[in-house]
């Protein structure tokens, strides 16, 4: 899967070892690593693990996804990864049609 970065602000927060750890637990941090591998190396937002979680988004959220990042003590936390597909995926909503995705952040958007 092509995967693109909102800015390069949260490109290198996501890819700092450092950052992650001052801002999330092992856990987290280990869950997001996962994904972005896991993100890079399948084609389809389909083909992820089930235990990702990769959902689509309603509301004034619709047309995105989210990805569950665990977290310690937690069965699935309170933070997740959003995702849009880009104009390369042509906006698709079906996972097994988005091949490009831009990730937009994490947090838990919830609150």
């Amino acid at each position: 899967m092509i995967v693109q970065f909102r800015n390069k602000k949260l490109k290198s927060e996501l890819q700092d070892l450092e950052h992650l750890s001052k801002r999330f637990d092992a856990k987290e941090v280990e869950s997001i690593i996962d994904i972005l591998t896991r993100l890079e190396e399948v084609q389809f937002l389909s083909e992820l693990p089930r235990n990702f979680r990769c959902h689509p988004l309603k509301g004034k959220m619709k047309g995105r996804f989210a990805i569950d990042v665990p977290a310690t003590g937690k069965r699935r936390g309170g933070n997740r990864l959003v995702l849009q597909p880009t104009e390369e995926s042509s906006n698709e909503t079906d996972p097994r049609k988005v091949s490009h995705i831009l990730i937009l952040g994490i947090g838990d958007y919830h609150k």
